[in-house]
């Protein structure tokens, strides 16, 4: 850019930043706008996303009119300042149909054109619309941006007047929203560095920098675009934004896409050679027989081993997505890798958390977090309890679930009255069990009045406070009755055992270690009306269930809840491979659509805010006899199932 065109725009930026003259456009010239209009113009500077929540909701039910076709343009508006461009360009395009001629048609269409001109889109049509447009008649976000897409199309003609006067103007109309006056400033600033043969019109686009343009672009399948928004992130300072981009590169040159040909990395070796044929076997069965062909590779069981699988599957093989790991250990190694290569991850691990930056994995398992989120809307929602105990295995097992425990019921706001821990090793955990919780009593008192009795003084314990409705028992199946009869010991009421006549009722909560038909002998009183969840159990099924019959038939054995829950993937999967998507990005996007009407735990498909599959935990609980299901959790949108509870009598 030559001297005169980065003088002038230097000018203008820092005049700007000393003194912005207050705009006068279409929002503020305008007689009473509708009440919703005024409080999402006041709202958005510093929440956009609920003055966009606040004008499509008061469109609904609403008739049409003069009011209803404001609100619609300033819902599409801000749509648009917030990149949401397919949402912006439907709003748009409805007040053109509902009155092609009224007062707000002239900002609706340019309001098309500025989406059009952020994609690089800037032929004649849209360039006649930019020059063309009367100020008075349209949004005063629009304004800013025209005039910025003008002063960028005057730089690359080497028109210093031209630029100034624009640029001046772009920065006037975005004073009244902060958001986009700071990404007007930083564009200038940009344009003032920027040869003119290589200014890009995609910097004046919504919220994102290159790399987030680039993932867009190549979820559309315009890779042209995305390649030229990638090189540029490549080169980003931020380590993290250089890296994905580099990897988007790397996978833009490696192997054609084969839309035929997904790979699932499983252990299929080693000690966990056995789960990891359970669940390959799983995962066909759910599948089907899908058009593109599941071509099963072993992980290695190491991150380092998945990492290479999955790299050699995505830039050698060309498969349009990966499923799984499995395994705690190779899960967020693998995840980085799918962000880093921008391919579609369907995950099979309980470890997978969704990144925060996350785009392309998708969780198709269910979790402890999820498992503790069920267990306490059900304990907390459903009966009302508040407060509770929590004895759990000094291991990284019980540290985990303790801490997801802990915040659950804090943000439930509830109370954790009593906390102890004891050695996930040693077979005597009374001396744990004895230092638990509050104590209130006179041993030698109670010692003495034993020995009155006949009673064996060396047995007396002072009695616990019991000042809690939930004790939480973060614990495997073959060690949780280690840990309750070293409660009942020290006379903590559980189940039903009480050790006085007048004990509370204290159920335990477990997870779904618990899920086992040999805990209700093994456990006996202690875990009965237990609650811990799960999400699907060959035992409350039933053997004449259809599902666990039709398994049993195809593998030679009942289902797991990790098997179902790996059916269900199968069959999500299957169902975005029935929309034949020709690239990654068309099957992400197929994957956020899939829908399966009739799933073993209610995975329907996924929540698009999580990338979550949408599922039902059910809450289970001990009888007498065997495991009962006593409700059901719906979790990421999922469509509550109809459950008849079992008749108490029959426990």
């Amino acid at each position: 850019m030559n001297v005169s065109i980065r003088t002038a725009l230097c000018t203008v930026i820092m005049a700007a930043l000393v003194s912005l003259v207050p705009a006068d456009g279409h929002a503020k010239r305008r007689k009473g706008p509708p009440d919703v209009v005024q409080n999402a113009l006041a709202t958005a500077p510093s929440d956009r996303a609920s003055a966009i929540s606040m004008l499509e909701a008061s469109l609904a039910g609403r008739k049409p009119g003069a009011e209803s076709l404001e609100i619609m343009l300033h819902a599409g508006e801000q749509r648009r300042l917030n990149g949401d461009t397919e949402e912006a360009r439907t709003w748009f395009a409805k007040v053109l149909e509902a009155d092609a001629t009224s007062e707000f048609a002239q900002s609706a269409r340019l309001g098309q054109s500025l989406i059009k001109a952020a994609n690089g889109q800037m032929g004649r049509r849209v360039m006649n619309t930019l020059n063309d447009a009367s100020a008075s008649d349209v949004l005063d976000t629009q304004n800013a941006d025209r005039y910025l897409f003008l002063a960028m199309d005057a730089a690359a003609k080497d028109q210093s007047g031209k630029v100034s006067s624009y640029a001046k103007k772009s920065l006037q109309w975005a004073q009244s929203d902060r958001d986009l006056l700071q990404r007007i400033q930083s564009t200038l600033d940009t344009l003032a560095e920027t040869p003119p043969d290589e200014v890009d019109p995609t910097l004046a686009e919504g919220p994102g920098g290159p790399l987030e343009k680039a993932i867009e672009a190549y979820i559309a399948g315009d890779f042209s675009s995305a390649r030229r928004l990638a090189e540029k992130a490549s080169k980003d300072n931020d380590p993290l934004m250089s890296e994905r981009a580099t990897g988007m590169l790397q996978t833009l040159d490696a192997a054609p896409v084969r839309r035929d040909l997904i790979t699932v990395l499983l252990p299929l070796s080693d000690r966990y050679e056995a789960v990891g044929n359970n669940i390959r076997e799983a995962l066909s069965y759910g599948y089907g027989r899908g058009a593109a062909r599941l071509q099963f590779v072993d992980s290695g069981s190491t991150a380092e081993t998945a990492v290479a699988a999955m790299e050699r599957a995505v830039l050698t093989d060309g498969a349009i997505a990966v499923v799984g790991p499995l395994l705690t250990d190779e899960t967020e190694a693998v995840v980085q890798a799918a962000e880093r290569l921008a391919v579609p991850l369907l995950s099979l691990s309980q470890a997978f958390e969704t990144p925060e930056e996350g785009v392309w994995g998708f969780q198709a398992m269910y979790t402890r977090g999820d498992q503790v989120t069920a267990l306490l809307d059900w304990a907390m929602g459903s009966m009302g309890m508040t407060d509770f105990a929590v004895f759990s295995p000094d291991n990284d097992f019980g540290h985990n679930a303790v801490d997801l425990f802990k915040a659950g019921v804090e943000e439930r706001q509830g109370n954790i009255a009593a906390h102890g821990t004891y050695s996930a090793e040693e077979q005597n955990l009374l001396p744990f069990a004895s230092e638990f919780g509050e104590r209130e009593g006179d041993l030698d008192a109670l010692r003495e009045r034993a020995r009155r009795n006949g009673g064996n003084p060396d047995t007396v314990v002072v009695p616990p406070v019991v000042n809690f409705q939930g004790l939480f028992l973060p614990e495997n199946a073959r060690r949780t009755p280690l840990a309750c009869a070293a409660l009942a010991y020290n006379e903590f009421p559980m189940g039903t055992f009480q050790p006085k006549r007048d004990s509370p009722e204290i159920p335990l909560l477990g997870l779904s270690t618990w899920n086992t038909k040999e805990l209700v002998s093994t456990g006996n009183e202690y875990t009965r009306n237990s609650l811990f969840p799960d999400v699907f159990s060959s035992t409350v099924a039933g053997d004449d269930d259809p599902f666990v019959l039709a398994y049993q038939a195809a593998t030679g054995r009942s289902p797991s809840a990790l098997e179902a829950a790996t059916v269900d993937a199968g069959r999500l999967l299957a169902a975005a491979v029935a929309s034949n998507p020709g690239h990654r990005g068309a099957f992400r996007q197929a994957l956020l659509e899939a829908n399966v009407a009739e799933s073993v735990t209610g995975a329907s498909g996924f929540d698009p805010e999580t990338l979550r599959a949408k599922r039902n935990m059910m809450i289970l609980t001990i009888t007498r006899s065997t495991l009962e299901r006593v409700g059901e959790v719906p979790l990421y949108g999922a469509e509550p199932r109809v459950y008849e509870e079992p008749d108490p009598k029959q426990r």
